[in-house]
């Protein structure tokens, strides 16, 4: 009897429960929004998305929802991430930055991803990081947008635990599609370790809505 060929993933190994999460969030959001993806990168030549005033005005914390800045790409990413400071807030700030890094789109290269998944997050196996790769790859592309990527100019942020080297935090930002706010939010829960140094992302889930996070949350010190 003939041997089963191994699938794509199966043949470069496991994929993290939380890359599985992302794609959901994508995939959700994207029959929410109306579009495939409603998140989208902001470029230097295109004009920034205007912060949305329905949501509750709230003390601004200590986290920074913007590490990564207007380019927003892998190595602006790692370089914010590595100036997070061994608190809560530089946890959120590291989670903030790796939701609006990750659900972007055009989609971050191969090699950025790689790079992100190697410095930014608990998987060391070579094959497990080229199986989450590939997962973060396969995102349907936009219906009707250029661009798409989300926003925390007016996010919030809920720390649902937290210990010196582990916090557990829920991030919520709006929608944003060719440059323009969809009127959509999205949420998610993200574990942060302290590791050589450096926030990295451990597991993700959905432990509330976003509703729940905008309404009770914290605002951002900045979001992009």
């Amino acid at each position: 009897m003939a041997e089963k060929e191994p699938t794509r993933s199966e043949a470069r190994g496991p994929i993290p429960r939380w890359v599985w999460v992302l794609v959901a969030i994508v995939l959700v959001a994207g029959l929410v929004a109306g579009v495939s993806v409603f998140y989208a990168k902001t470029r230097k030549d295109e004009t920034t998305a205007p912060a949305p005033s329905s949501a509750p005005t709230a003390t601004a914390g200590g986290a920074d929802g913007c590490i990564a800045g207007r380019d927003n790409d892998a190595k602006s990413l790692i370089e914010g991430a590595k100036k997070q400071a061994h608190t809560d807030e530089g946890a959120v700030g590291t989670a903030a930055g790796m939701v609006r890094w990750i659900l972007q789109y055009p989609w971050p290269s191969e090699k950025e991803a790689t790079d992100v998944m190697t410095t930014l997050s608990t998987v060391t196996d070579k094959e497990e990081i080229a199986s989450s790769v590939a997962a973060l790859r396969q995102f349907p592309a936009p219906d009707s947008a250029r661009t798409g990527s989300i926003t925390f100019a007016d996010g919030r942020y809920v720390i649902e635990s937290a210990e010196p080297d582990r916090v557990k935090v829920s991030v919520a930002g709006q929608g944003v599609a060719d440059s323009q706010l969809t009127g959509k939010s999205a949420v998610m829960t993200l574990t942060m370790v302290w590791t050589n140094d450096t926030w990295k992302l451990a597991e993700s889930d959905t432990d509330r809505t976003a509703e729940d996070a905008l309404s009770n949350g914290v605002a951002f010190t900045g979001g992009c």
